[in-house]
């Protein structure tokens, strides 16, 4: 029995130690992010998550680190799995879940209108809009990308109608070069 007892003790304060230990690199990351180390603290944050890959704050901020380097595409991931650690821990209170993934999905969006994909990018940010629809921030970049994605259509509606344009104005000279 004693024995028993001091396995589950043993085990707890390794689990303890181990969360300290993250939430220390965590802290680290935090604070070089602060400082516009972004390097730094993409390593930090990356030393967390390899001491405890569930946390949510290492994935979050680790993808913002990413976002400030541009590496859009790693920042989406760590974004991704920010979410899917929310989604999958219905322990929190729906107040604070919400706020957190609408604070993700809001950084995608930051992430797909910064690679123009604005069309993903306003899906992001009306997602952000339904879990939080106060957030003026996340309005005003929807309405961007909205304004972004209206002008890529029209740009490539214009390239078309050239390129009609042209491939009409061939046939008809190749029409008049056989008469």
């Amino acid at each position: 029995m004693n024995r028993f007892l001091f396995t589950i003790i043993s085990l707890c304060c390794t689990m303890l130690l181990f969360s300290q230990q993250e939430s220390n690199d965590v802290r680290r990351g935090n604070k070089q992010y602060n400082d516009s180390n972004y390097t730094e603290a993409e390593v930090n944050y990356r030393r967390g998550l390899e001491k405890n890959n569930q946390s949510f704050e290492g994935h979050f901020n680790l993808g913002d680190a990413l976002f400030r380097q541009e590496k859009y595409p790693e920042a989406l991931e760590q974004y991704a799995e920010a979410e899917k650690l929310l989604k999958a821990d219905e322990s929190k209170r729906k107040e604070q879940l919400d706020s957190r993934l609408a604070a993700t999905y809001h950084n995608m969006g930051n992430a797909l209108y910064a690679q123009q994909q604005y069309d993903k990018a306003v899906g992001a940010y009306q997602q952000s809009l339904r879990l939080n629809p106060k957030d003026h921030d996340t309005r005003y970049n929807l309405v961007k990308a909205m304004q972004q994605l209206q002008q890529q259509q029209n740009q490539q509606q214009n390239q078309d109608q050239q390129q009609e344009q042209q491939n009409d104005s061939t046939q008809q000279q190749q029409q008049q070069e056989q008469q």
